[in-house]
C-alpha cells in the first residue's frame, strides 16, 4: 500500500471575503474552503508568512484562528476500502486487486468532507442501486456531490447523463478530479452553483444528501411533480419527520427508509 499524500495541515480559519480564486504558488497549499463569510486555507506546512502578507493586502479580513492537525483528525478516519455492495470505494493510493465480481470506484476526498465512512453515503449508494432497480434512471442530478461518489456511483451502475454540483468551489474541483481519476468524463458533468438552481431540469433521478433547507425548497418547486425518483438524505430524525410528512401530504410514494440507530434517516421516494 503506497502512502497517504496528506500529512499535517496548517489551516488559517478566517473571516472576510477573501480575493476570488486565491492561491499561492510553490508554497505547499492545497486549497481553500468557503462558506459565506467563513475561509479556510490549508497548507503543507505553516504559511504565516504569506498570511501575514495577505492580512496586510486584505484590511477588511480578520484571521480567526489556526491549527495543527493530522489529516486523520481533519478527516475523522482515514480514507480506506469501503465495500459498497457490487464495488468498492478505495484511496487511489491504496493499490491492490479489487475482486474480480466488483468494480472498484477510486476515491480521493482530498480536503473535502466525504471519505464513503459516513452512514447517509452508504445508504445513498444503497438507495441509487434500488432506484436503478426500479426505473434504471438515464439522466441523474447528484445536488451537493461533495468529493463526487454518489455521481461516481450512479455512473458506474448505467447513468447516461449524470450532473454533480456543488456550490463550494473545492468541493466542485476535488469531484471533478474523482471524475477524471475514474475516466467518467464522458458521463459525468461537474458543475459549480446552487443546486436550487438546476431543480427543474428534467432528470430521472435527483439524489440529494445536502441541507434540509434546501430539500424543502426542491419539494415546493413545480418541477417537484414531474415523474422522476428522488432520494433524500444526510436527516437527523426530527428533519426526517417533516420531509416524510411533507412527501404524504403531496402523495408522494415512499419506496424505502434507510436509517442509522434511529438518528440519520434516508428516504427514496417516486412522484408519478
Amino acid at each position: 500500500m503506497d502512502r497517504c499524500p496528506y500529512d499535517d495541515l496548517f489551516i488559517y480559519y478566517f473571516r472576510g471575503s477573501l480575493p476570488y480564486g486565491i492561491s499561492f504558488e510553490r508554497s505547499g497549499f492545497l486549497g481553500a474552503w468557503e462558506e459565506e463569510s467563513d475561509c479556510f486555507l490549508f497548507f503543507r506546512q505553516a504559511a504565516d508568512h504569506l498570511v501575514g502578507r495577505l492580512l496586510e493586502s486584505c484590511p477588511a479580513v480578520e484571521l480567526v484562528d489556526t491549527y495543527r492537525m493530522s489529516y486523520e483528525q481533519w478527516q475523522g478516519k482515514q480514507p480506506e476500502v469501503v465495500d459498497a455492495g457490487d464495488f468498492l470505494i478505495a484511496p487511489p493510493w491504496h493499490r491492490f486487486d479489487p475482486p474480480l465480481d466488483k468494480a472498484c470506484i477510486w476515491l480521493d476526498p482530498g480536503l473535502v468532507f466525504g471519505n464513503c465512512q459516513h452512514p447517509t453515503t452508504i445508504h445513498c449508494i444503497a438507495a441509487i442501486r434500488r432506484a436503478f432497480a426500479r426505473r434504471n434512471p438515464s439522466r441523474v442530478a447528484d445536488l451537493g456531490t461533495g468529493t463526487g461518489v454518489l455521481a461516481l456511483a450512479a455512473a458506474f451502475m448505467g447513468g447516461r447523463q449524470v450532473l454533480a454540483v456543488d456550490l463550494n468551489a473545492l468541493a466542485a474541483s476535488t469531484a471533478l478530479r474523482n471524475v477524471r481519476l475514474n475516466r467518467m468524463d464522458d458521463k459525468i458533468l461537474v458543475v459549480r452553483g446552487r443546486a436550487d438552481n438546476f431543480m427543474d431540469l428534467p432528470f430521472d433521478l435527483v439524489v440529494s444528501n445536502i441541507h434540509y433547507d434546501v430539500m424543502r425548497r426542491m419539494l415546493a418547486a413545480e418541477s417537484f411533480r414531474q415523474p422522476k425518483q428522488y432520494i433524500f438524505s444526510g436527516l437527523l430524525r426530527s428533519e426526517a419527520r417533516l420531509i416524510e410528512d411533507e412527501l404524504r401530504r403531496q402523495a408522494v410514494k415512499i419506496v424505502e427508509t434507510w436509517h442509522q440507530d434511529g438518528i440519520w434517516y434516508t428516504f427514496l421516494a417516486e412522484t408519478f
